[in-house]
């Protein structure tokens, strides 16, 4: 299967997704991923927009997941910069009305082995304001936005293999980089017209996950995106293979 075979408005709507921030009426970002390859740069930025009226106060944390994807994956965060292996920086700023900041993602150390990564939230800052000062007015802004940064290793390698058992269609990554699945869909046959999509998921070195699909499908494309050009992955028949 080849780019073109895929409708436009599903690349189209896929490529916006990826690209685009979620929206928010007052704060907005320019980016919700990063990836950067190790070698390549030690630093990306990233831009806060207040679409508002009033200041708003950020501030951002970081932390560092382990074993992505994995059932024991968790969020860290580490005092020592080296340790963590990223800082962000303003770690606490204002965004004045109509304007923008620029956060810096800074990259330490040596890479590893395998994808480090990352999870940046903004968020409200909370300040301080005295009992006492009845004129200071109560603004509350919410918002919550998390960016995923990616350090691939320096010759990252995302080896995708699959599994179809019953309902089970499983993608298992072999590789030492991630890999993103998108605008899937599983039909009954190749010219089926009510196909059903498939949800979009990263899947990590090492980890795995398995989409149910129904038992008369036979036939399911996705686009495969990691560190180089989007590809196109098309499997059929009953077990599903791979297929022109």
């Amino acid at each position: 299967m080849h780019l073109k075979n895929i409708p436009l408005y599903l690349l189209l709507c896929s490529l916006t997704m990826l690209s685009a921030p979620p929206l928010n009426a007052e704060i907005t970002l320019d980016q919700s991923v990063i990836d950067v390859i190790a070698g390549s740069t030690r630093r990306a930025d990233f831009h806060v927009y207040n679409r508002g009226n009033s200041t708003q106060s950020v501030q951002i944390e970081v932390y560092k997941v382990l074993f992505p994807g994995q059932p024991e994956e968790q969020r860290v965060t580490l005092s020592n910069p080296r340790e963590m292996g990223m800082i962000a920086t303003p770690r606490q700023f204002d965004v004045e009305p109509q304007g923008r900041r620029k956060v810096r993602l800074s990259f330490l150390g040596i890479p590893e082995d395998t994808d480090a990564i990352y999870r940046v939230v903004v968020k409200p800052r909370q300040i301080a304001t005295p009992k006492d000062d009845q004129k200071a007015p109560i603004v509350s802004i919410v918002f919550n936005y998390e960016v995923l940064a990616v350090y691939r290793p320096p010759s990252p390698v995302s080896a995708l293999e699959f599994s179809h058992t019953n309902n089970g269609l499983t993608f298992t990554n072999t590789g030492n980089s991630n890999f993103l699945l998108y605008v899937g869909r599983e039909c009954r046959s190749k010219q089926a017209p009510d196909c059903k999509v498939l949800p979009t998921k990263r899947i990590y070195a090492g980890a795995s996950h398995t989409y149910m699909i129904d038992d008369d499908t036979r036939h399911v494309s996705f686009l495969v995106k990691d560190h180089q050009e989007p590809r196109a992955i098309t499997l059929c028949g009953n077990p599903l293979t791979y297929c022109d």
